[in-house]
């Protein structure tokens, strides 16, 4: 789970009340990080206000409209302001994102867990989940048809 944090100290349950940005709500990360911190940490999807925009550039906006129940407080970061830079600055309480805002490399943030890898080992023992980002897709009746396209696509995309 890749969340940073401003937050100091305390339990994960912090983030409850808190406001968090994020780069956009349907995410694949976004929505993998939500549904664990709802089901394994108790900080529910409606229980923190979500700011959209770039992570360490100014100027992202959500690609696609979203239509969230009125209980999800979602709304874009001023203008010409960053993730990174409202973390570092405390205007964002943290970040859930795939990659490191700026503000964590110069130690102005810090990763939501002290062991972020001792807890996605621990997460994995409990659950047997491993989150992933994307999945290819091959419809069975193409796979049977031409069994030998699996693996070519697998291939195309190790390549790419």
């Amino acid at each position: 789970m890749s969340a940073t944090s401003g937050l100091v100290g305390g339990p994960v349950s912090a983030l409850a009340g808190a406001s968090v940005g994020i780069a956009e709500d349907q995410l694949t990360a976004n929505v993998w990080i939500r549904g664990m911190l709802q089901e394994h940490y108790g900080v529910a999807a409606s229980s923190v206000s979500y700011r959209v925009g770039w992570l360490n550039q100014p100027g992202r906006r959500e690609k696609v409209q979203v239509s969230l129940p009125p209980e999800i407080d979602i709304a874009p970061v001023p203008s010409g302001r960053t993730l990174s830079d409202l973390l570092a600055t405390g205007e964002l309480d943290a970040v859930y994102s795939p990659r490191a805002p700026d503000s964590l490399k110069t130690g102005d943030a810090r990763r939501l867990f002290a062991d972020p890898r001792a807890e996605e080992r621990r997460y994995f023992a409990e659950t047997r989940i491993f989150p992933i980002m994307h999945v290819l897709v091959l419809h069975r009746r193409v796979y049977e048809t031409n069994p030998w396209v699996a693996q070519e696509l697998l291939k195309a995309c190790v390549r790419a």
